[in-house]
């Protein structure tokens, strides 16, 4: 019968060896972790582990509308487990809810050793089915309250201990308290991305240096000012790059001073001298200097601007005149582009939100049928992934333009990323029609396979977006020198020569690509993770109606 229990269900009582393989399983996981999503992946199979149990589901508290969802299902892969795994994602429960909803009302750690005698469980004809008998839930607390509930449940009717509970609740606030660090990191690098953002779009030369006067940062205006590259200057002495040599020692005294007394005669101030090209040509800049508390050192941020043209009055005020213009224009494509930008999100974000609530609205209220539940957690599953993606790409963006991004490289045939590809997005050609074809010779490269996964299913997935029913893609690979060269070529719509340069700029969109959604990331995405390779990726088209080729060169291993 359902509830019966399997052979090995016999009761039995958790023991404090398990205790510690439970202890020793959240902290190794937790201490490898690097995000919330991936400590949640990792714990629920290592608690599922250590405890011997078959089920394990981690549920977040949404403040925004008071309920708690199941954001992760781990399981054994015993079919019918399996099952009651699928039906638990993405649940929501309100406070008092089911098992969860329980525990999170109640804020602590609960256990039921007949779970399926439980009258108040909204699952149960899928925990019946399933033949679990044992459950436990504890809170996830940090200083916020409780921000989620861990969920396990077992074939076995096992009887626990006071000192398991207590065990489940040190659990849950290490786990809280994980949760809370990674929101504090996750602060502090949207800081830093948005430093970066804003070094990297200013007009004037921007330059950081260490309390030792060593180069941080050196933008791109900086690059174009003195004649280094970046990577050139990055880790240099800033005096040997751009001090003229006869005011060296007088910029590392200041140093010395700054370092004795915390004074300096340039802080906030704008001050006239001169500056070294890289080619030893001396030239007259403005510099304003201020300074910031990093980690507990100081660093000083150099604002400098090439004066030369001011002592030639004429020349000057032409000159202002036109950076006025082109500074305009450069604000209001900006503000043009924000306001796409912003109107496209709203709609990719509230789209599937609508969805979500809706159907969330429906179950709470009991206004469907137990029939459709399946289906109806998929929808909100299918939309909650929706949602993940668009997150995720920004995300991924921003990752990449902190430069924060490290890759798992290894050796490996470049056919392999390009075939996972085709396998993501097989079913939606299927739907449409489209054929792929896919010829790639067996070429080397050195590379992060899940990274170039993502770049070819950008590819692929945005040729299968334009390209009409019936149509077909070719991916073809070749060998050209010291280069392996992947090529994807759609027989769609193609692209208007006017908007080919910008096609991988960030949110950016053509016309047609409007009315697809989306938000213009894919493509910034591929362009990102491909340079990160040392590669090159291009676009080519011979107009509207013509098709598009994308071409992605990488360097070859061997």
């Amino acid at each position: 019968m359902a509830d019966e229990s399997p052979p090995d269900a016999a009761a039995s009582d958790i023991d404090p060896a398990r205790h510690a393989e439970v202890q020793y399983a959240v902290s190794r996981v937790l201490s490898d972790a690097v995000s919330v999503d991936g400590a949640a992946v990792a714990l629920l199979p290592a608690l599922g582990e250590a405890l011997q149990w078959q089920y394990a589901g981690f549920w977040i508290v949404r403040r925004e509308s008071a309920e708690i969802e199941c954001t992760h299902a781990w399981s054994i892969a015993e079919p019918r487990v399996k099952e009651f795994a699928g039906i638990s994602h993405g649940l929501r429960f309100k406070p008092g809810e089911g098992l969860p909803g329980r525990c999170w009302q109640d804020g602590n750690a609960m256990w039921l050793s007949r779970v399926q005698h439980e009258t108040r469980m909204p699952r149960i004809n899928a925990v019946r089915h399933a033949g679990l008998h044992g459950a436990v839930a504890f809170p996830v607390v940090n200083r916020d309250g409780i921000v989620g509930v861990v969920e396990c449940f077992t074939w076995r009717t096992e009887s626990v201990t006071p000192q398991f509970l207590r065990l489940t609740e040190a659990i849950g606030r290490q786990l809280g308290q994980f949760i809370q660090r990674r929101a504090l990191e996750e602060q502090l690098d949207e800081n830093e991305a948005r430093y970066a953002a804003i070094i990297n779009g200013s007009l004037d030369a921007i330059i950081a240096m260490d309390e030792q006067g060593m180069v941080q940062e050196f933008n791109i205006a900086a690059q174009r000012l003195f004649g280094y590259d970046r990577e050139d200057a990055v880790g240099q002495e800033l005096a040997a790059l751009i001090v003229p040599p006869h005011l060296r020692e007088a910029h590392r005294a200041g140093l010395r001073r700054h370092q004795a007394s915390g004074q300096s005669q340039l802080l906030e101030r704008r001050v006239e001298l001169t500056a070294c090209r890289r080619d030893g040509s001396v030239f007259p800049v403005e510099l304003t200097i201020t300074r910031m508390r990093v980690r507990g050192a100081w660093t000083f941020i150099g604002f400098v601007r090439d004066i030369t043209e001011r002592q030639q009055h004429e020349r000057e005020r032409e000159s202002l005149i036109e950076r006025e213009r082109a500074a305009r224009d450069e604000a209001e494509g900006a503000n043009a582009l924000k306001d796409e930008f912003l109107a496209a999100l709203s709609h990719e974000l509230r789209t599937p939100l609508n969805a979500v609530l809706g159907w969330s609205d429906m179950l709470a209220k009991g206004a469907v049928d137990e029939a459709r539940l399946p289906r109806i957690a998929e929808t909100i599953r299918r939309n909650a992934l929706a949602q993940k993606r668009l997150v995720d790409d920004m995300l991924d963006l921003s990752a990449f333009v902190a430069g924060r991004v490290r890759l798992a490289t290894e050796s490996l045939p470049i056919g392999e990323p390009v075939q996972a590809a085709r396998e993501v997005v097989e079913p939606a050609a299927k739907a449409r029609r489209i054929r792929i074809d896919i010829a790639v010779p067996s070429l080397r490269v050195c590379g992060d396979r899940l990274r170039l996964q993502q770049v070819f299913w950008n590819l692929l997935n945005n040729a299968i977006k334009f390209t009409a029913p019936s149509g077909s893609i070719r991916v073809a690979g070749t060998r050209v020198g010291d280069e392996a060269i992947v090529t994807v070529t759609d027989t769609g719509r193609g692209i208007d020569p006017a908007f080919l340069p910008l096609v991988f700029e960030r949110f950016r969109q053509g016309k047609d690509a409007r009315e697809h959604g989306g938000l213009g990331l894919g493509l910034a995405i591929v362009k990102q993770i491909v340079e990160a390779h040392g590669g090159t990726v291009a676009a080519q088209s011979a107009g509207p109606g013509q098709g598009a080729t994308f071409t992605v060169r990488l360097p070859r291993d061997g």
